[in-house]
């Protein structure tokens, strides 16, 4: 139905290496050497995205992403940002991840930032990259992580307390004070 002209100017083209598209919309094109089918979508640098995002293919992040993202593999490229929890087969972390990751291959590059937990099958972390969270070793490596929607609030009862400066009607009363109703 609709197809890629390859001798369009800029069709599929993209910086080489991590870092910002010109082209500041979300892009696919086919990655030479990849398995499946080979669909590839990008997060342009200069796109923010509120919402999760699913995918059975490759996702690159070059913008920022503010929610939670399942794919096959997830690249968060150098300045890119998600905020949210991840679930995929592979992760590489050379921008900034604040949430939990679960994936069977984590990587976080020197550029890297990760705040929040990771559950992993095999996991690197380059000299330089910066972590702050737990860390769970699992042979089952990845899993859907909790949906925030699905959590229920906490009820609790608040004892109601008078302030001190204000006595309570009954304890007026016992004063031989004059009610408001009285007067």
């Amino acid at each position: 139905m609709f197809k890629k002209d390859d001798k369009a100017p800029g069709a599929g083209s993209t910086t080489g290496g991590f870092g910002g598209s010109d082209n500041a919309q979300s892009e696919t094109h086919r990655p030479a050497a990849r398995g499946g089918s080979g669909e590839h979508s990008v997060i342009s640098a200069g796109l923010r995205v509120i919402g999760n995002l699913e995918s059975d293919e490759d996702v690159e992040v070059r913008g920022i992403v503010e929610g939670d993202i399942s794919s096959r593999t997830l690249t968060v490229s150098e300045g890119a940002r998600v905020e949210g929890a991840i679930a995929a087969d592979r992760v590489t972390v050379a921008g900034t991840v604040n949430g939990k990751i679960s994936a069977d291959r984590v990587a976080i590059s020197k550029s890297g930032s990760m705040i929040g937990d990771l559950t992993y099958k095999s996991l690197s972390i380059e000299e330089g990259a910066s972590f702050d969270g737990q860390c769970r070793r699992s042979d089952a490596g990845r899993r859907e992580p909790e949906k925030v929607s699905n959590l229920k609030p906490v009820q609790t009862e608040a004892a109601q307390v008078a302030p001190k400066d204000e006595p309570t009607a009954a304890a007026a009363g016992a004063k031989g004070g004059k009610s408001a109703a009285a007067s």
